[in-house]
């Protein structure tokens, strides 16, 4: 659809059949009407196109589950690989081919693909499968091209206690040809949204009624070119897909910073649902050239019709996108996914309605009703929210600029802690912030995400993260933030150089929990608390033979490397020449070469000396980069892949060693040092369990040396 068409005032009613088109519903209904084409005797290939599979349901309550696909035909049975992490949703792009010969028309008609959707951690019961579903062979090649192409299928298990329930979706291709056909390419399109329901599923219909009042703060799309202009210029309109239709509303002005529309939007809806997802596209009109994309949201259908209607009441939703003014291919695809968007867009006021129909229709209104205009107008945001950030410190920063700030945004308030210079990639701020909001609802889900903006000396965002805003909700934890480049700007190119921040981000409500927030943990510099314990576990160090309680500041991390497990290999051989770089702070500490493996075996030991920290505050403990990386004789060495190890997390026991230490002459006992022994957890790939010591200062004596056991 141009987007001259997308402008349209109505969209003819002659859509809705092509909707219903797209749910087909058994054979018998799709062959109607055609001429059927007989199979005849002779060879025939069958090749099978898995594309993907999503929205299955979680059998267990304690994992996802591990889909594997099983096809079977002509007597044999092949499947899909396992995913190496469980899932809800997977794109497989796998493809699969079997072929008979000298088969009698009798075969021909009995024979059935046969599809079959399990959970690899639970396929002991055939009930508990998400799917079964069979094809006629001849059902597929009286199809044009004797072929199924791009279709979803809803699961459902015949064999299960609900028949009738959707356990998922899986998206396939199949082509069934003789030996005498023309050759059928079969490819992945993620344009076609058309499905096949099981035939003991009822088909229902429900008419969605999304009334779209207004947009707030939406980006400045057009003043950049016109001077001396201090409004947001934007010709805002939004276009709603659902199930392969798109509908647009009307085309407004931004005046002072707001959009009114007023408009009903009504789309249909198939039940049970094969697609969960109405997506809203924000746009910019263009009476020149294209229009701009500015951001969308997506509603899912289950948060409508389910058992509470979440949008039955006027709320704001928050659009997501790019940043401002940024237009390139990586911008428009953050505009049209709004899960991985870099920058808060704007809000949209409305609600949605839904009633059942047996003829739904898809068009637009314009309100009429001026009660209901006055009930959307009378929408306050009252509910107080205030966000306190004590920002400690950042990690591992780029190494392409010497000076950063970092600027904290959430909707259209932003704070900004003071540029400052790196030290080694590492920049100390212990500054606090506070930013309050208001929205019109209490349910802390609903509340929009934050971001997190590294910024560059030329006032750029070179990096940033985003996080739901309810994670920090009534935290009183310090948190280590992973950044990310900003592909929009593009001055970073690895995910490994962008950097760590330290925070500690508490959420409230001003109103009912200001009085459970202890405001003076939020000060610039250090705090009491933090200079004493900071919650953590406190250890008695008088009963590990430390006089006075007291602990040094200097300590000695030794970290043992044992080996890699199926390293990908990076160069044509198959094999690499693998070695682990570990950095703390400032430090690196590298292991040696193994050559031509993609397991090596190190065993090596890898020590830093004078790492401070306060043992009895975690928020102090370093964290430390562990690399893998590929030798290369000519050029750069492959990074193979990283990883950050945080000490903190690490479980650990206190023991106690004697050892002999030379002191000028004879030997002297220096009693009750002692280890802390740290072993990261989820270390798949790298055996690392490491070993903290402190180091004690002793006049004139050598440093005590220990090589630990390995188990």
């Amino acid at each position: 659809m141009s987007d001259d068409e997308e402008n349209q005032t109505l969209i003819n009613n002659d859509q809705n059949d092509d909707y219903k088109e797209n749910i087909i519903k058994t054979k018998s209904t799709f062959n109607e009407g055609k001429n059927i084409i007989l199979m005849k005797k002779g060879d025939y290939s069958i090749h099978i196109l898995i594309e993907e599979i999503k929205s299955l349901i979680q059998l267990s309550l304690d994992h996802l589950p591990y889909p594997i696909i099983k096809l079977t035909c002509f007597n044999k049975s092949k499947r899909t690989e396992k995913t190496k992490l469980p899932c809800d949703s997977y794109i497989y792009d796998e493809h699969f081919y079997f072929e008979k010969t000298n088969l009698s028309v009798e075969q021909l008609d009995s024979s059935k693909i046969l599809i079959e959707v399990y959970d690899a951690s639970n396929a002991s019961k055939r009930k508990d499968y998400f799917g079964i579903y069979e094809f006629d062979l001849e059902y597929i090649y009286n199809m044009k091209n004797h072929s199924l192409k791009n279709n979803w299928i809803a699961l459902s298990n015949p064999e299960s206690d609900n028949i009738t329930k959707i356990r998922g979706y899986l998206k396939l291709s199949i082509s069934v040809l003789n030996d005498n056909d023309p050759r059928v390419e079969l490819i992945t399109d993620n344009s076609s949204s058309k499905c096949l329901i099981p035939s003991q599923i009822k088909v229902e219909y429900k008419q969605l009624s999304i009334y779209l009042i207004k947009a707030e703060e939406l980006p400045d799309m057009d003043s950049i070119i016109k001077k001396n202009n201090k409004n947001k210029e934007c010709d805002p309109f939004v276009q709603f897909e659902y199930f392969g239709q798109k509908i647009s509303s009307k085309v407004t002005k931004n005046i002072n910073n707001i959009a009114h529309w007023n408009q009903i939007i009504n789309l249909p809806v198939q039940m049970p649902l094969v697609n969960q997802k109405i997506v809203c596209l924000v746009k910019d009109y263009d009476s020149i050239g294209n229009n701009d994309n500015i951001g969308s949201y997506e509603i899912n259908i289950n948060d409508v019709i389910g058992p509470i209607n979440k949008y039955e009441k006027y709320n704001y939703i928050d659009i997501y996108g790019s940043s401002k003014n940024k237009k390139n291919k990586i911008c428009d695809l953050m505009n049209t996914n709004a899960e991985i968007g870099s920058s808060w867009n704007g809000r949209i006021l409305l609600k949605i309605l839904y009633k059942d129909s047996d003829t739904p229709i898809i068009n637009k209104e314009d309100i009429k009703d001026q009660n209901e205009l006055r009930t959307a107008d009378s929408i306050v945001k009252k509910i107080s929210w205030n966000i306190h950030i004590k920002l400690y410190s950042g990690y591992y920063l780029p190494k392409e600029y010497k000076k950063y700030s970092v600027k904290i945004c959430l909707q259209e308030n932003s704070i900004t802690f003071p540029e400052k210079k790196t030290i080694n990639e590492y920049i100390e701020w212990k500054n606090v912030k506070t930013i309050q909001f208001n929205t019109t609802y209490e349910d802390k889900e609903m509340l929009p995400d934050i971001f997190f903006y590294l910024i560059n000396p030329n006032d750029e965002p070179v990096c940033f993260q985003r996080i739901k805003l309810s994670n920090f909700y009534l935290n009183d934890q310090v948190m280590i933030i992973k950044l990310y480049p900003e592909p929009c700007y593009s001055k970073i190119d690895s995910v490994i150089n962008a950097g760590l921040l330290k925070a500690k981000i508490i959420l409230y409500n001003n109103k009912s929990e200001k009085n459970k927030i202890d405001i003076n943990k939020f000060k610039d510099g250090e705090t009491e608390e933090e200079r004493s314990e900071n919650g953590s576990e406190k250890i008695n160090l008088e009963n590990i033979g430390l006089k006075g309680g007291k602990i040094k500041d200097l300590y000695m991390i030794v970290c043992v490397v044992y080996m890699c497990r199926y390293l990908i290999s990076s160069d044509n051989s198959g094999n690499n020449d693998p070695y682990v770089r570990i950095t703390c702070v400032d430090t690196k500490r590298e292991t040696s070469i193994k050559h031509d493996t993609i397991n090596g075996i190190w065993n090596e030991t890898l020590i830093f000396d004078g790492v401070q920290f306060d043992l009895n505050k975690k928020s102090t403990w370093p964290i430390l980069l562990t690399e893998v990386l590929d030798y290369d004789k000519i050029g750069k060495d492959d990074l193979l892949g990283t990883s950050y190890i945080w000490l903190s997390d690490s479980p650990y026991i206190v023991s106690i060693f004697h050892f002999l230490i030379k002191y000028n002459n004879p030997y002297v006992i220096l009693s009750n040092l002692y280890y802390l022994f740290l072993i990261p957890i989820n270390s798949s790939i790298l055996g690392l369990p490491w070993w903290l010591r402190q180091q004690r200062i002793c006049l004139q004596c050598g440093r005590p040396e220990h090589n630990p056991k390995t188990k």
